[in-house]
């Protein structure tokens, strides 16, 4: 038979106190996931806010340095016509006083209305030849590039007429198109010029224009 010491014994034993669990800061974990979820995308829309702004700060740059190129390479035509007792005494002819090369698409020149296909047809019709002169020229409509400085000569006319060819000067009627390497394009009448890169697109037909 058992003691009932030993029985109560095994009693207070079996009832051995335990110390609850510890609560958790639910508040304080909540806080901190959230935190640590947000990171990534925090960081992501830094990240972001830089790309964007030095994309911005580039393509000023860029825009920029585009703009300065283009001024840069800016071409200039002059005509000019040399008459005298030169060789060639008579001389038309194109000078590209800009900083940047020309390139020059079309020429068209007119004198009393009618519109001339070539430098000599010009010049002959003008008075300007005589029996002993000798003529160089290139075509009206002839697409040609000018470097900085360079001149083309248009036509050129040994023993000319001198008297003819001031007075072919004067009613003589010039249209160019020409454009930089920048795509710039500009139309040019008789000396004054404007910005037009529709000109281009024109093509010389003498029987429309």
């Amino acid at each position: 038979m058992q003691n009932p010491s030993e029985r109560g014994k095994k009693v207070r034993m079996g009832k051995k106190k335990t110390n609850p669990p510890t609560r958790a800061n639910s508040t304080g974990d909540a806080k901190t996931n959230k935190e640590k979820a947000w990171a990534p995308v925090t960081f992501s829309v830094v990240s972001l806010v830089i790309s964007v702004v030095s994309l911005g700060v580039s393509y000023s740059n860029f825009n920029e340095g585009r703009i300065a190129n283009r001024i840069r390479v800016l071409p200039t035509l002059t005509f000019s016509w040399r008459s005298g007792e030169q060789t060639p005494d008579y001389e038309l002819f194109t000078t590209n006083n800009g900083l940047g090369p020309a390139v020059v698409v079309w020429t068209r020149i007119t004198r009393d209305g009618k519109l001339y296909t070539s430098f000599r047809e010009l010049v002959s019709d003008g008075g300007v030849l005589t029996s002993s002169s000798a003529v160089t020229s290139i075509p009206v409509n002839k697409t040609y590039t000018l470097a900085p400085g360079e001149h083309r000569s248009y036509i050129s006319v040994t023993s000319p007429n001198v008297t003819a060819g001031l007075a072919l000067n004067k009613s003589t009627h010039w249209s160019v198109c020409y454009c930089s390497f920048y795509g710039q394009c500009w139309r040019m009448t008789d000396g004054a010029q404007r910005s037009d890169n529709s000109c281009i697109n024109e093509r010389f037909d003498p029987s429309t224009r």
